[in-house]
């Protein structure tokens, strides 16, 4: 899961590679994720944004009940809402 995190958003594997993991739980929220991150380190801070409050209107069931998570997408959204910084 985290090597096909890792290396989509490095741009190593495809979109369709990622989905097709083993590790498949949850894995289109996961998708936002690296989505958002990838974004965000190529300087797309408001697409990055748009992917970060996408997944945090996600119903519980749809994401990883994961508190360092949900906490880590709202404090993404809070330093991207404030003026567009690039990394």
């Amino acid at each position: 899961m985290l090597w096909h995190d890792a290396a989509f958003i490095l741009g190593e594997i495809s979109e369709e590679m990622y989905l097709k993991q083993p590790a498949r739980h949850l894995v289109r929220s996961r998708m936002l994720i690296a989505c958002a991150l990838k974004n965000e380190l190529s300087g797309n801070m408001k697409q990055a944004l748009a992917l970060y409050k996408q997944w945090d209107t996600l119903r519980l069931w749809e994401k990883m009940p994961d508190y360092v998570l949900n906490d880590f997408v709202k404090w993404r959204v809070t330093e991207l809402t404030g003026p567009l910084k690039s990394i």
